[in-house]
């Protein structure tokens, strides 16, 4: 099992989406992982206290001789965040499938290097 909390987390390279040279600022990030050698399940990421409220769960397969191609899978709900932050919720309008609450459900893919919104 991992467990891992990031207070103050931020996304650079997104600055154009988030209007703030900081990047897209992700507040508080959990992540909660179980998994052996290099394929895990992510059972929870949640983050909260930023630009956007994002949840989410899926797998990630880790490359150790290069990490950057390792392959993500996510599951993800996102609502723009307690700053109503207009451009950002303009971005969500357009993004992923509207869901009841209000939220908008996004498929990660790819490998963290290059990395593929749905």
């Amino acid at each position: 099992v991992v467990d891992i909390v990031i207070k103050k987390a931020a996304l650079q390279g997104l600055e154009s989406l988030s209007g703030d040279a900081a990047g897209l600022r992700l507040g508080t990030v959990s992540l909660r992982m179980v998994g052996q050698g290099t394929a895990f399940t992510v059972e929870r990421l949640e983050a909260s206290g930023g630009d956007v409220v994002l949840s989410g769960n899926g797998s990630l397969m880790l490359v150790a001789a290069n990490p950057r191609n390792s392959r993500i899978n996510l599951n993800l709900s996102v609502r723009a965040g307690s700053q109503q932050d207009p451009a950002m919720a303009n971005f969500l309008e357009f993004a992923g499938t509207p869901l009841p609450d209000g939220s908008r459900k996004l498929l990660l893919t790819g490998t963290l290097a290059s990395p593929v919104i749905r």
